[in-house]
């Protein structure tokens, strides 16, 4: 096959325009924008591979969670504050190929023990404040009391959740290849110290994905020893291997794709159990100018 000049050109073309959609740095600072429209969704798919009790090879666990929130934002002296209220929570959960549990709040059910604790889920309306670099500053008219141990959600889960995703970025340019760590602190019902995560994150790529500049974040973490004590009994849970990536939609200063790998070793009473954990989040929101 014969190539001509214009072959050779187009091609070397093709390759420059192609090369060019690659950013070579990215501002990752989380940003929540005045009058806007914020409508968040959270996909979370779990799957979890651990020994049979019953001492027949592996058991596999499936959990489904998806969790819609959103509201209106304002201008305020300290940055925005973000309207939130639950408007969707579904659960599904199965072991060994049997369904265990499952909850859609769309599809109200009296004799599902769920429907009952998590429908005042539904009711609690508040407001979010973040700083003008993003960063969460606190709840206001959060109604304490409509949360339940049930729903296994607290008010302090809740601020933690929206503390970590700026805490996870460096808040400035940032060039492909470079690496910046994190400590995340959590409290986790039940354990003692909560959840203590040592993160070494890295800016993989930055490129342009129909129209958006999306930038992809890989990272590894050690997470310290947690301690539950419960009916007598002491478990000790230790997450080895821990790696995944976020993806982050650098316009919008919002995340929007998380997966996480790692082995989570249980030991109950001196007796340890490795668990394989396959965790992926996937985040939806693209703030829309009111």
């Amino acid at each position: 096959m014969k190539f001509t000049y214009k072959t050779l050109f187009s091609a070397a073309v093709s390759l420059f325009v192609g090369g060019s959609a690659m950013a070579q740095s990215a501002n990752l600072t989380m940003k929540w924008k005045s009058d806007y429209q914020y409508d968040i969704k959270q996909d979370f798919v779990m799957d979890m591979t651990m020994p049979n009790p019953m001492g027949e090879g592996n058991m596999e666990t499936k959990m489904k969670m998806v969790m819609g929130m959103g509201g209106a934002s304002s201008g305020h002296d300290l940055g925005t504050l973000v309207n939130m209220k639950f408007d969707t929570i579904t659960m599904n959960m199965s072991m060994g190929g049997n369904e265990v549990m499952s909850y859609d709040s769309s599809k109200p059910d009296p004799e599902n023990p769920l429907s009952k604790a998590m429908r005042p889920l539904l009711d609690l309306d508040f407001n979010t404040l973040y700083g003008k670099n993003g960063a969460f500053i606190e709840l206001q008219d959060f109604k304490v009391d409509v949360l339940k141990p049930e729903m296994g959600i607290t008010k302090e889960s809740l601020e933690s959740m929206m503390k970590q995703q700026s805490q996870m970025l460096p808040d400035r340019e940032v060039k492909v290849g470079e690496v910046w760590k994190s400590q995340i602190i959590a409290p986790l019902q039940g354990f003692e110290d909560g959840l203590i995560c040592n993160y070494t994150f890295k800016l993989a790529s930055v490129k342009d994905e129909e129209g958006k500049e999306i930038a992809k974040i890989d990272y590894s973490a050690d997470m310290e020893k947690m301690k539950m004590k419960q009916a007598g009994m002491e478990m000790v849970m230790d997450a080895k291997n821990i790696e995944g990536y976020y993806l982050f939609d650098v316009a919008d200063g919002q995340f929007t794709e998380s997966k996480t790998f790692f082995d989570m070793v249980a030991e109950v009473q001196g007796q340890e159990m490795l668990m394989q954990m396959d965790i992926k989040l996937d985040f939806n929101n693209s703030p829309v100018a009111k």
